[in-house]
């Protein structure tokens, strides 16, 4: 069985006429998934826990024998897009169920190498306070100009955590520049009994 923990907030806007309201919803996560790929998840928000459970779903593990190429070609696998950004978002997206190995870690790594307009940040502490090694992308996946940023464990390769922050245009949404969209921190991915 694998096992997943992960927090995650986001900014939820509401438009009603002229009024937008914007707000920060903070949510856990607690997810075991079943060698069937059937899940059970419990969400926490605002004090509330609610127990979900979802049947098998039929997406592909990654390559037993990752290269930079097999790797890239799993992550952007699923949905429309080619570039850096749509990479981290997918990656992203794929940590809430995968466990990685080492190898497929590193993988990605080089995966993540190949792509233009890829900065590195060097050291930083993702929110959870763990210290990792930052990439970001400048992209306008989703619509408004944005600066995508994954942060990496140092010694697995694994995903820390990833934003989303506006840097240019909030469009209709009620926040300043630069303004936090999303934030995913992910606390744990592991095989358990």
């Amino acid at each position: 069985m694998k096992h997943f923990r992960y927090e995650m907030w986001s900014l939820f806007t509401r438009i009603d006429g002229e009024r937008v309201t914007s707000e920060v919803v903070p949510q856990s996560y607690e997810t075991w998934q079943q060698p069937d790929g059937s899940t059970r998840q419990v969400q926490t928000s605002n004090g509330t826990s609610t127990t979900d459970d979802f049947p098998s779903t039929d997406r592909p593990d990654p390559p037993d024998a990752p290269t930079p190429a097999s790797m890239k070609q799993w992550v952007l696998s699923q949905g429309d897009g080619t570039g850096a950004g749509v990479f981290l978002n997918r990656l992203n997206e794929r940590s809430l169920d995968t466990v990685l190995t080492p190898q497929q870690s590193a993988g990605i790594l080089r995966a993540l190498a190949s792509f233009d307009g890829i900065e590195y940040h060097g050291g930083v502490q993702d929110r959870s306070g763990r210290t990792g090694l930052a990439f970001s992308v400048e992209f306008d996946f989703g619509g408004l100009p944005k600066k995508q940023t994954a942060i990496f464990d140092p010694d697995t390769g694994k995903l820390l955590a990833y934003e989303e922050m506006l840097t240019e245009d909030a469009g209709e949404l009620n926040v300043r520049i630069p303004s936090v969209t999303e934030y995913t921190t992910h606390l744990s991915s592991s095989y358990s009994n």
